[in-house]
């Protein structure tokens, strides 16, 4: 196994009482913990906290930047006064469409009149200041399907908005494309440092991405947020620019009031308040891009003078020979860090340029000829920017003052770290017994994480462990390597040969004498645990900035087919529940400690649930692992013991749909069998492109040593 930092003990405490009981978020007490990622994050800008938050499964303080930035909104928030609709005018769907009716016919005349103002081939850069958001669109809304709460009625239409959402954004990235603008994957840290973009434009993303990470804590806020959200719709600039490509889903809305009116028990203070969130960081966000809009933005001499400040630094020390205004060129670019209007004047004087005239310009010729003096200096997008400002020479040479880098994390102005949803501490000795934690605790406790998230760590080395054991002697036992070196058509046989086992073993099966009632109904409710969070170790692989690669795309559709795609009736584990409530069976409700305590389960029932619940933390670290054991876990029933179990449920006259769709669903041909086997192929091949055939071999055998944990591993203590 690969070395990982393991996560350290500063976390977010939640309030041990349902703050969904709660009229207001309860704020509580920040310790030590909280103090040093408050040092650490007091001052971060917009970019360093959205980069941090895209990648919030890599980071070991992720939770604790989300409750800062969480908290300083709904801090701002309590102290405003607000002027926003009422919450009555936007949770009625007709005057909710009305709503958002008025406000874009509003906004669209508004910024035909303001891209008048901008050269028709640069029109398509105003995409850019949308592309934080809308390539991050509805990451509000990235976990609000989870293993504790995917059969519920509200989690459907936030499921289905998610989606929408995610089919929204690869529409824009098309978009982008089809207009010649290539951005770095908006997971990337380049993609977070992207000149062109304002700092400020990435504040409501990375806030959208700290609400994110508490989908049942806050979620009247998620709620209310994502019904703000919705108000608005995509930026009407999209639509401009990019005509019937970007009509706004008014479904979204429809879902937004539909989730809302679902979760019956929001307390409407809170809900407004998220609504609130929304409205004032969307307001924010249109504020800058006005302000933009006024500096000529993306005007030649603007684009122009942001190349020179970005390239200073690095010029510096090349130029100390070359004389402008009686000081070096060197010292230009000093002062031009910040400021290059000095530079820019000059350098629309002087002998290098040729105004309205690119091509005939030295300068270009410097820095396009391959024979030139600066030769490869830029890059061809580059050299393009200092075309369009020399064939716009003389009308603009100096481009208005930019405004400062916005900061999205907590600034100076804030007094403390505490706020009126979260607060934040060190995990204290509780992470450290987390290791002699019993089973069923640990069960219950994953399932809220928002609340014990000091259980990272040993979530971590639970997985890890479970794996290296699984991973011990991985050319003998029972499920030993079946093949080395990896060979795709040897892969594609293996399959074929598994399934055909399969199938033999089901003509064995039906020759023996089958259950009592007794036995079955026993046997059925000792998988309750694993079942009623079925697909939970997938459950958090949809997240933006991972849910764009092909094979966790793969993977997200087994997951939403698990949990019925946001249609509770199709919900797997709600399928479950309706064998039991037809063997009569009655337990503690799903998702209290009294359930995950009940005497009717055996200890057996605890450990592969508890994995899955610990591998879905960390899919980045853990991915080829996850390949594996999502295949396992998809082939594992088809065409043997589901034919099996579909007849004995029969045989009693009890309802077989569970094991009926699980046995059609994740067929070898195009089912979960197929997808994961796909995804397996793709993420080997992708080894092979970056490490070559040794690589290519370690994550094979990272792959199978995922099939084999499938199994709980002999030598894991279990408390």
């Amino acid at each position: 196994m690969e070395a990982h930092a393991v996560l350290d003990e500063t976390a977010v405490e939640v309030s041990n009482v349902a703050c969904r009981q709660a009229d207001t978020p309860q704020p509580l007490h920040a310790g030590q913990g909280a103090e040093t990622a408050w040092a650490r994050w007091r001052n971060a800008g917009s970019r360093a906290c959205y980069h941090h938050l895209m990648q919030a499964d890599a980071h070991n303080d992720a939770g604790v930047l989300s409750a800062i930035l969480v908290n300083r909104v709904f801090a701002r928030i309590a102290q405003g006064t607000s002027t926003f609709p009422a919450m009555s005018e936007v949770t009625d769907p007709r005057s909710a469409s009305e709503h958002l009716r008025r406000y874009r016919a509003g906004a669209l005349q508004l910024w035909r009149q303001r891209l008048e103002r901008t050269l028709p081939h640069l029109k398509p850069l105003w995409l850019m200041p949308l592309a934080p958001s809308l390539l991050a669109d509805g990451c509000w809304l990235q976990h609000a399907s989870s293993a504790l709460n995917s059969h519920e009625q509200y989690t459907g239409p936030l499921l289905r908005a998610f989606l929408a959402h995610g089919r929204q954004a690869r529409r824009f990235a098309a978009d982008l494309r089809e207009r010649g603008i290539e951005l770095a994957p908006c997971g990337s840290d380049a993609f977070a440092q992207e000149p062109e973009i304002d700092a400020a434009l990435y504040a409501l993303p990375a806030f959208a991405l700290a609400l994110s990470q508490f989908p049942t804590l806050l979620l009247p806020e998620v709620l209310g947020f994502n019904l703000g959200m919705a108000t608005r719709g995509e930026h009407v600039l999209w639509e401009l620019l990019c005509g019937a490509n970007a009509v706004p889903d008014s479904g979204l809305l429809l879902d937004a009031v539909e989730a809302l009116q679902a979760a019956k028990d929001a307390p409407a203070a809170r809900v407004e308040s998220g609504m609130h969130a929304a409205w004032l960081l969307l307001d924010e966000q249109e504020q800058r891009l006005e302000e933009m809009d006024a500096q000529a933005w993306f005007s030649p001499a603007a684009r122009m003078a942001r190349l020179i400040e970005r390239k200073a630094p690095v010029a510096m020390g090349y130029h100390a020979r070359v004389r402008a205004d009686g000081r070096s060129l060197d010292e230009w670019f000093a002062r031009s860090r910040h400021n290059a209007s000095g530079l820019l004047a000059w350098l629309a004087q002087s002998p290098h340029v040729v105004p309205g005239q690119p091509e005939s310009s030295r300068l270009i010729s410097a820095l396009a000829s391959p024979r030139g003096s600066m030769a490869g200096v830029l890059a061809p997008r580059e050299i393009d920017v200092i075309r369009d400002w020399i064939r716009q020479l003389p009308d603009g040479v100096v481009a208005p003052a930019s405004s400062p880098a916005a900061t999205a994390g907590v600034d100076e102005r804030d007094a403390s770290p505490n706020g009126p949803a979260l607060a934040l501490r060190s995990g204290g000795d509780e992470a450290a017994a987390a290791g002699g934690m019993p089973l069923r605790s640990l069960y219950h406790r994953l399932l809220h994480l928002e609340r014990y998230p000091e259980l990272l760590p040993h979530a971590y080395r639970f997985a890890q462990l479970w794996l290296a054991r699984s991973g011990l002697g991985l050319d003998k036992g029972e499920q030993p390597l079946p093949f080395s070196p990896f060979c795709h058509q040897a892969f594609a046989d293996w399959l074929s040969a598994r399934h055909a086992s399969q199938l033999q073993g089901h003509v064995e099966a039906s020759v023996a004498p089958p259950p009592t009632r007794e036995e079955l109904i026993a046997s059925c409710v000792q998988l309750c645990p694993m079942v009623y969070i079925d697909g939970a170790w997938l459950q958090r692989i949809g997240q933006v900035g991972f849910r764009e690669s092909p094979v966790a795309a793969r993977l997200q559709t087994i997951y939403l087919d698990e949990v019925g795609a946001g249609d509770p009736h199709e919900n797997h584990p709600n399928l479950y529940r309706e064998l039991m409530a037809a063997m009569g069976v009655e337990m503690p409700p799903f998702g209290t400690e009294a359930f995950a305590q009940w005497l009717g389960f055996g200890e057996g029932s605890f450990p592969l649930p508890v994995m899955w619940l610990c591998l879905s933390q960390f899919p980045r670290q853990f991915m080829p692992e996850l390949l594996g054991f999502t295949l396992a876990v998809e082939l594992s029933g088809v065409g043997g013991t589901y034919r099996t179990s579909s007849d004995a449920l029969r045989r009693y006259g009890y309802p077989s749909t569970f094991v009926d769709v699980h046995n059609t669903i994740d067929n070898i041909a195009s089912g979960h069998t197929a997808l994961a086997f796909d995804a397996i192929r793709l993420h080997l091949d992708e080894a092979m492109d970056h490490g070559g055939p040794d690589e290519l071999q370690r994550r094979w055998k990272r792959v199978w040593t995922g099939w084999r944990a499938i199994v709980p591993p002999a030598g894991m203590a279990w408390n």
